[in-house]
């Protein structure tokens, strides 16, 4: 014959319940396999049986595992087996522990607190030891504000009564030091002072170290003022100490410092062109902040166009506008702006791009030409002279608001409507007249030719006179 080894296997006898309260009466039924002849149950609260189905009544609340073990003997063979039931049985109204996370730390620490194993709870009361309102969520967070040892209190109660953990001196507490500062003001316009004072709790510990970071400045004082000469963002750190640690606090990008309210501006696209259909030449200006960072350095700015208009200084900042040019002409563009942190009383700050809009008509260059003179023969390649003629040149296309650029092709050039030049070489020269204004242009050419005198004193002849346009 062979036999297995049993199996232990255990559950509730019928018409019991794993939960009540106290006195609690529980039935326990056995329910192993395999060959088995002896029985021991431990029930958790420190009874025991050896029956086969044993009944057994719980005094005290509690949550209880249970074990079962068994044994057999088939002839020298000996086996056995158990099974073991965590927190099978809850008796009451129970809770048998809490755990917290941290238990210590320095002031202003915040602590989790957590029960375990709790049945039959409906309400929860949570004392700190430090004197704050108990708390009655099942999974509380608390912070301790100041130093000290605390004891924690867990009180529970359901339909079955009230039990309460009590743990002493539980939750360590240092007084360590949370840095802090204030100052008078976070702005101003340069040279601006600003007054800066330790404000940081040291939880009943004296100081025993202080350290301020300003830029590149430091200071070991605990009240003091600090003048900051150029315009900038400027961050702050506090360091401190005492004999149970070190805290510091950054503030960056903390102080603001103005200078004046300085502009530099430009033209987005063309600056020079025709004037549309619309009879309106439209030019977009944009300014941008030099020194200053902050619009609040500008109380306004106004636009002077050139033309007699500018824009209206109660209008919010206006960093960029648009402005329709509607005559020709050259126009200087000025901005002025205002700002507390410039120092001459109600001034502005100006800022002038000189002969920077340039507007015209498109002109017909059909209209343009100029001749040549005085009493120079002419041949059919173009005029003829010597050395000792000087020759007038004259534009004669009646146009407005152009310029003129002779170039009289020995290197030689001018800039007026109506001019004279005598050639020092013989030679044949190319003169070209560029008309131009902001809108277009056009180029014009002739020749000369400077040739030596007859052997009569008079000029060689050759065909008919050139027609030039």
């Amino acid at each position: 014959t062979i036999a297995g080894h049993p199996t232990a296997e255990f559950s509730l006898d019928t018409g019991y319940t794993d939960s009540g309260c106290a006195p609690f009466t529980v039935g326990f039924l056995d329910k192993s396999s395999g060959p088995h002849q002896s029985w021991f149950w431990d029930f958790g609260d420190g009874d025991s049986s050896l029956d086969t189905n044993p009944i057994h009544t719980y005094t005290e609340p509690g949550s209880y595992t249970v074990t079962l073990s068994i044994t057999d003997t088939t002839g020298n063979d000996v086996g056995g087996d158990f099974e073991t039931k965590r927190r099978f049985i809850i008796v009451g109204t129970t809770v048998d522990s809490f755990t917290v996370s941290p238990d210590s730390g320095c002031a202003g620490m915040e602590v989790s607190f957590t029960p375990t194993d709790f049945a039959g709870v409906t309400t929860w009361n949570w004392r700190f030891g430090d004197g704050s309102t108990p708390s009655g969520d099942s999974t509380p967070t608390h912070i301790y504000d100041s130093a000290g040892v605390f004891t924690c209190t867990l009180t529970v109660t359901g339909g079955c009564g009230t039990k309460e953990i009590v743990y002493d001196s539980l939750i360590w507490v240092d007084p360590c030091p949370v840095a802090r500062f204030t100052v008078d003001k976070t702005e101003g316009c340069a040279p601006c002072t600003v007054s800066f004072a330790d404000a940081s709790d040291y939880h009943g510990s004296p100081r025993t170290g202080i350290d301020w970071r300003i830029g590149a400045d430091s200071s070991n004082d605990t009240m003091f003022d600090y003048v900051f000469d150029t315009a900038g963002m400027y961050s702050v750190t506090l360091t401190v100490q005492n004999d149970s640690g070190s805290d510091d606090t950054v503030a960056s990008d903390f102080i603001t410092v103005w200078g004046p309210p300085e502009l530099t501006f430009s033209a987005v696209g063309a600056t020079q062109g025709c004037l549309a259909e619309s009879w309106n030449f439209y030019v977009t200006f944009e300014a941008e902040m030099g020194s200053a960072l902050d619009t609040a350095v500008f109380d306004s700015l106004v636009w002077y166009f050139g033309d007699g208009k500018r824009s209206n200084p109660d209008d919010p900042l206006q960093f960029r506008v648009t402005h329709a040019y509607d005559s020709a002409g050259l126009y200087t563009v000025s901005l002025y702006s205002y700002g507390p942190c410039y120092y001459n009383g109600d001034s502005a700050i100006v800022n002038t791009m000189v002969d920077y809009i340039c507007a015209s008509p498109l002109f017909e260059t059909a209209l343009a030409g100029f001749t040549i003179g005085p009493d120079a023969d002419t041949i059919a390649a173009g005029i003829q002279g010597d050395t000792s003629v000087v020759f007038n040149f004259t534009d004669t296309s009646g146009l407005t608001g152009i310029t003129w650029s002779w170039n009289f092709g020995d290197g030689i050039s001018d800039t007026t409507q109506t001019t004279t030049h005598q050639y020092s070489s013989t030679g044949t020269y190319i003169v070209t007249l560029t008309l131009a204004n902001c809108c277009n242009d056009t180029i014009l050419t002739d020749s000369i030719i400077i040739d030596t005198m007859g052997a009569f004193g008079s000029f060689r002849r050759y065909g008919n006179p050139a027609v030039r346009r």
